[in-house]
């Protein structure tokens, strides 16, 4: 699952929020449980200082932040350069 926004301002970063609030909400409903261990943010471009976090058994679990992240085996940067 993957989720992006642009973020200008808070109000985006809120919107960033409930989006992963609404994911948590269907996850639960379908019984398919995200691991917060494994949910990650990487910023592209100009990074503002946000922070993100997403429900686990009633406890709110910080995502990690990461400038890149393999993903289908294509390494994905935050400055969208190519790595190995």
């Amino acid at each position: 699952m993957k989720l992006w926004a642009t973020i200008s301002d808070m109000d985006d970063n809120q919107k960033l929020q409930d989006d992963l609030r609404k994911l948590k909400d269907w996850s639960d409903k379908w019984l398919l449980k995200f691991n917060p261990d494994k949910c990650k943010v990487m910023h592209g471009g100009y990074n503002q200082p946000t922070e993100y976090y997403i429900e686990q058994d009633s406890k709110l679990c910080k995502l990690a932040e990461v400038t890149k992240e393999k993903d289908l085996g294509v390494i994905n940067t935050c400055d969208l350069k190519s790595a190995r």
